[in-house]
């Protein structure tokens, strides 16, 4: 039995034509965290707005029963993140960032938290903040709502001569990591930053059950 037309707002996370006639579009939303709707690929020029990856946007779907497909038959773009695109480092950290997503949100225990901190990431991707900085903010973060013992178990084993500046980056606002510092401590940032990652990556394989970036 069909549940007739619903909207939400949704962030797009990948969009891939799965047959000549429709594409499957992957995203966020704070009422489902992860799902996905299928749109009809139109063949015809149109002034209707078409989906576009990290879009936030306002969505009409029809779906015939709870393990049925949706279907999208309205899409509202409320926020386009074109500037993401714009630069290769961006755009390869926030795909990292959704698969990541895509990978380990199936089910999420509080999706409109999820939903919060995909935004927030996507967001900052698009300002320019470091790409380094905003993806490893964002999965320590994650691993943090979700509760792994990311405090208790990946910070004790950073090493010692790394901590100091970890915890600045941890606890500090994108913004102050700009284009003003002096070069000695951008060095420092960005390699403990490149350390992090790394680390923070390969204690997600080893120590729980996500799918590292």
């Amino acid at each position: 039995m069909s549940q007739g037309p619903a909207i939400c707002e949704i962030t797009v996370l990948k969009i891939t034509q799965t047959s000549e006639h429709f594409s499957k579009i992957d995203f966020i939303s704070p009422e489902e965290g992860l799902s996905s709707c299928l749109i009809r690929n139109s063949k015809k020029s149109s002034t209707q707005a078409k989906p576009d990856i990290f879009d936030t946007a306002q969505i009409t779907f029809e779906q015939k029963g709870p393990s049925k497909p949706k279907f999208l038959t309205e899409y509202v773009p409320n926020l386009k993140r074109s500037q993401i695109g714009n630069t290769y480092r961006q755009l390869e950290f926030a795909c990292k960032y959704s698969t990541f997503l895509l990978n380990n949100t199936t089910y999420a225990p509080d999706p409109k938290e999820l939903y919060r901190l995909g935004v927030k990431t996507l967001d900052a991707f698009e300002l320019g903040y470091s790409a380094e900085i905003v993806l490893l903010k964002a999965l320590y973060n994650f691993l943090k709502n979700e509760g792994f013992p990311v405090q208790e178990s990946w910070w004790a084993s950073v090493p010692q001569n790394y901590k100091a500046t970890a915890g600045k980056i941890l606890s500090s606002k994108l913004s102050q990591f700009d284009d003003n510092l002096e070069a000695s401590e951008a060095r420092t940032i960005q390699e403990c930053t490149e350390y992090l990652l790394e680390n923070i990556s390969n204690w997600i394989r080893k120590e729980t059950d996500l799918r590292g970036i």
